[in-house]
């Protein structure tokens, strides 16, 4: 059987002369997981450090890398927290500083569009009315032509 990680240490807890005791790995990953003692003895052959004594012997050993897990999950979940924050925050900056942008835009857009046609009113005017003519000119002529009215009669 293949070493499921590279062993860090076995735990050997309450073997005696005539009880084997269960096997505890631990793997670089930080996981423990119980093994059998062919993969204990492969984990030691590997060069992991063997720990033996009873369950109260080894428990603050094992509370000590548990409490490492949860101060590692927890400094991940502050990260993970503070990223988030600082995108929210950004993304408000974002929109508060389109909102203003595009009223500067419509703004300058006006202005541009007053100072282009300033004294060709009466001609912008006329042009305007005559493509609107043309328009709804060419309208009429596509639905009359869809319905068939387009017939002269004399």
């Amino acid at each position: 059987m293949v070493l499921p990680a590279v062993p860090v240490a076995v735990y050997i807890i309450g073997a005696t002369a005539t009880a084997v005791g269960t096997y505890l790995l631990l793997n670089s990953d930080g996981v423990i997981s119980e093994v059998t003692e062919d993969i204990a003895n492969q984990a030691i052959d590997a060069g992991a450090d063997v720990v033996e004594g009873t369950l109260q012997e080894l428990l603050p050993i094992l509370q000590s890398v548990g409490s490492d897990i949860a101060e590692g999950l927890g400094d991940l979940g502050e990260d993970i927290l503070g990223a988030s924050m600082q995108l929210g925050n950004q993304t408000l900056q974002v929109i508060r500083g389109a909102i203003p942008a595009v009223i500067d835009g419509i703004d300058d857009g006006y202005d541009y569009v007053r100072n282009k046609i300033s004294g060709n009113e009466p001609t912008i005017i006329a042009s305007l009315t005559v493509g609107m003519l043309s328009v709804l000119a060419g309208i009429y002529l596509i639905n009359a032509a869809r319905r068939g009215t387009m017939t002269y009669k004399q």
